[in-house]
């Protein structure tokens, strides 16, 4: 049996899960799997991206001044362009496994700017550890999620405590490149943290989307030279992306970035 259902901005999938108990958690949204869902999709999103296309496109951009700044918001806006198209950007349809290992299967659906239906398919097992008379919950999750035809291992764990919640999930597509998306809810306060491992290094940030009058706004956040930076993307129409850029709370810059294609591939060039 298959059931469809839209998956919310994360910002209200995981206010669902602040100040409720496991027992009044609405499972009718099915907000926890909403969460898993979209915490691996995102994951992978970071995993598959071409770690040379942020350079390859600020060269096509001609870019003189802040080139530094631009190659940063280039190489978020290939993470935001997937969370930025339409009101419900993400489509769950949870389907029967057709893999005895696994007992739960989600296919998660995102439109791209061009329309474009992206498909990541999850499997996976949540095993509960813990049970302290429903006061405190611990799980486990494993499984895989498959998308352009790679499979990346996911790994993680749910704790809850009476209206505390925290969520944490690992994407691994190697032992030396992997994703760990961790999430927080206390007294409806949300915490979404994403830490990128590859060739070494490490880079952590965080993610926000609110969903505005004019549509989605991402909002990534780091922090940068004991500063903290943000850029925030709202999509004005298929073709124009505006970022703004904060330091310290303060607006240092604005862009407009137009997206064309050839072949497919997003062409990204400011205005």
């Amino acid at each position: 049996m298959k059931r469809k259902f839209a998956l919310m901005p994360a910002f209200l999938a995981l206010g669902l899960l602040a100040g409720c108990s496991n027992n009044d958690l609405p499972l009718g949204m099915s907000s926890t799997k909403e969460v898993y869902g979209f915490q691996a999709m995102t994951a992978v999103n970071l995993l598959s991206m071409d770690s040379s296309s942020a350079s390859i496109l600020a060269r096509r951009s001609s870019m003189t001044q802040n080139e530094e700044e631009k190659q940063e918001i280039l190489h978020y806006l290939e993470f935001s362009s997937k969370l930025l198209n339409g009101d419900n950007p993400f489509m769950m349809e949870e389907s029967v496994s057709d893999k005895t290992e696994y007992e739960k299967k989600t296919i998660i659906t995102v439109k791209d700017l061009q329309n474009n239906n992206l498909e990541y398919v999850m499997y996976y097992n949540e095993v509960l550890e813990k049970d302290d008379d429903h006061d405190e919950q611990e799980f486990n999750i494993n499984g895989i999620i498959i998308f352009d035809n790679v499979s990346y291992e996911i790994r993680g764990e749910r704790e809850s405590e009476n209206d505390e919640h925290e969520i944490s999930l690992t994407a691994k597509l190697s032992d030396t490149h992997f994703v760990t998306v961790e999430q927080e809810s206390e007294n409806g306060e949300i915490e979404y943290q994403y830490s990128v491992r590859k060739n070494g290094k490490t880079s952590s940030f965080s993610v926000e989307i609110e969903d505005k009058r004019y549509g989605q706004e991402i909002t990534i956040q780091k922090e940068e030279n004991n500063k903290e930076k943000e850029y925030i993307y709202r999509l004005k129409n298929s073709s124009l992306i505006e970022v703004t850029v904060k330091e310290n709370d303060r607006v240092i810059n604005s862009y407009e970035i137009e997206v064309t294609y050839e072949n497919n591939t997003p062409i990204y060039s400011f205005k």
